[in-house]
């Protein structure tokens, strides 16, 4: 009996730690998206006004920090993300000391920068799935079959590339942005050091920013 009971408390523990290593981010390479994040606000909040009504209180004083912080903050409770990180910058234009909104806009760079990876991901697998010939066309044991492959995979090698590479600048740019964003709030929270260092790291390393990282 005593076994049985032990056998249960160790598949309730076993399901309680996947599950907060997979909400709260452990061991992941993704810092900002785990829901440890969201509590701490790094997401954004709810019950605030719509985003009709931040852009007409803009509208009304487009110096209003206020403003810009709401109309981000209503944009990401709208999932719109990606439209909320202008509204912040321009906020923190104004309010250049609020480390709050930094960790917010932080954590919304390197969702951008994760977006974009996962498209790496994802072109470089349709790029591979077109080279080295195909069903149709001459034999490629053929002189001119390997050479037809070869002019083809040329192309696609130099249209991909391209692709390849604006995506890639797209992510280490946002990771960027967001390793210097940490930095600049690690320096002012120090209570909140080691998980500040982590992100960091993390950003700085995704950005190639050796030295910082």
């Amino acid at each position: 009996r005593l076994i049985r009971q032990a056998k249960w408390a160790f598949v309730f523990l076993a399901l309680v730690f996947a599950v907060g290593f997979v909400a709260f981010g452990v061991g992941g390479n993704i810092p900002g998206t785990g829901f440890g994040d969201i509590l701490q606000g790094q997401l954004g909040g709810t019950g605030g006004p719509s985003v009709g009504e931040a852009r007409d209180k803009i509208e009304d004083n487009p110096e209003n920090p206020t403003g810009h912080r709401e109309l981000g903050e209503a944009l990401v409770a709208e999932g719109r993300g990606e439209d909320a990180i202008p509204a912040y910058e321009r906020y923190l234009e104004l309010r250049p000391r609020d480390v709050d909104v930094k960790r917010t806009v932080a954590g919304l760079y390197v969702t951008r920068a994760n977006t974009a990876r996962d498209e790496y991901a994802e072109v470089y697998a349709e790029y591979e799935s077109y080279t080295g010939g195909g069903l149709f066309g001459p034999p490629q044991d053929s002189e001119f079959g390997r050479g037809l492959i070869g002019q083809i995979d040329q192309e696609l090698q130099t249209v991909y590339s391209q692709r390849l590479g604006e995506i890639s600048e797209r992510a280490q740019v946002a990771y960027g942005k967001a390793a210097t964003l940490y930095q600049q709030i690690a320096a002012t929270r120090p209570d909140d050091e080691a998980l500040l260092q982590l992100q960091l790291g993390d950003a700085a390393y995704q950005a190639r920013r050796i030295p910082l990282a």
